[in-house]
């Protein structure tokens, strides 16, 4: 259940952050809008995810999961480029976000 949880959260914070970058680029308000719509459903989904994770858990491996997946997004589809520091930074959220699965 964590990890589809996660996978939920996951998502819709990316499309969020997508819609929201966007709208930067395009100053075009419907992209602004659907970002903040995204934005309340994270917050929805992440009250309904401490049903079933204890926030320490269930936040880390979420905030770590984003910076790795948002990372991968960067430099694959938007051609962004990171240092060697920045990528052993993504190395270890990865890290992070696995070792939160176990007990």
């Amino acid at each position: 259940m964590l990890i589809s949880t996660l996978t939920s959260l996951l998502t819709v914070e990316i499309i969020a952050e997508l819609l929201l970058q966007r709208w930067a680029k395009t100053n075009v308000t419907m992209w602004l809008v659907f970002g903040m719509i995204a934005y309340v459903s994270l917050a929805l989904l992440f009250a309904n995810a401490m049903k079933h994770a204890n926030l320490t858990t269930m936040n880390t491996a979420w905030q770590c999961g984003n910076v790795v997946i948002i990372s991968l997004i960067g430099v694959f589809v938007l051609k962004e480029e990171l240092s060697l520091l920045q990528k052993v930074g993504v190395c270890l959220a990865f890290l992070s976000t696995s070792l939160m699965f176990f007990k």
